[in-house]
């Protein structure tokens, strides 16, 4: 009891870090600043590491002293409790850490199905699992125990980072893309900002060229190819400026998709 206590405590930066990697990275994400919210995961993780580092190198150091804090005498009890401290809150702190932060990240980005998958793998394949592997199969007895809880954020810690590289590369983060996917009611506006485009040029045609990959798989490469497709895109003007075309834009020169863009 006394040990999870103090591994308890010695969480609480931990997860303070993750909620605040999950708010960071849900406004990042809400505002189209992907890039932003890549950012915000990385360096969230590595201050969690960082913190988390610190923390378990002062309970190695102090081990005995701190269960003496809680009044624990020197016998089987105390011995138990240092242990208990030895194997958990070692080199497995890090890599919940970065579990966490990785989760906290994929929770803020809309993805909260990974962090239920990565929760269970983390409780019962590897946790249950390898405790009932190394204590019960094996007769580690609690040392066992220890040591599964010690593996088990292992796996969901490299599931979470190759979440990330999954998000930042699917969405061309890398490549400079910062546009969250297209809405169905954001494409509608579309739209219409693509039929009152064409009508202006030669009064035909009621129906604007739609491009269903830029609507639903989004990124930025989708919406450029969407406003070029639709021929919203005014000459001079920037592309925040162009996607919410106006009457008042009439005496500017449309580009088409062979033209060439101004920026």
């Amino acid at each position: 009891g006394v040990g999870l206590q103090i591994s308890t405590i010695a969480g609480l930066p931990c997860w303070a870090i993750g909620q605040a990697i999950t708010t960071a990275a849900a406004q990042c994400a809400g505002a189209g600043e992907l890039a932003r919210a890549r950012d915000v995961a990385r360096l969230g993780a590595r201050l969690n590491i960082g913190v988390t580092l610190g923390i378990q190198v002062l309970i190695q150091l102090l081990a005995p002293a701190i269960v003496g804090l809680y009044g624990l005498a020197q016998g089987t009890s105390f011995d138990i409790a240092v242990l208990y401290l030895r194997i958990t809150c070692s080199v497995n702190g890090l890599f919940y850490a970065a579990m966490y932060s990785f989760d906290s990240f994929a929770l803020g980005a809309g993805t909260p199905r990974l962090v239920l998958a990565n929760s269970l793998i983390d409780a019962f394949v590897v946790r249950f699992g390898l405790a009932f592997l190394l204590s019960g199969v094996l007769g580690f007895g609690y040392v066992g125990i220890f040591v599964a809880q010690a593996a088990s954020p292992v796996m969901p810690a490299l599931i979470g980072a190759l979440y990330l590289r999954h998000w930042t590369r699917t969405r061309d983060v890398e490549g400079g893309g910062n546009s969250k996917p297209l809405s169905p009611e954001t494409c509608a506006f579309e739209r219409k900002n693509a039929r009152f485009g064409r009508q202006r040029r030669s009064g035909a045609g009621r129906d604007a060229l739609v491009d269903p990959s830029a609507c639903w798989l989004g990124g930025a490469e989708g919406r450029l190819r969407q406003r070029l497709l639709n021929g919203t895109m005014v000459a001079g003007m920037p592309p925040f400026m162009t996607s919410f075309g106006s009457p008042s834009m009439s005496g500017r020169k449309y580009a088409t998709a062979s033209g060439v863009l101004p920026w």
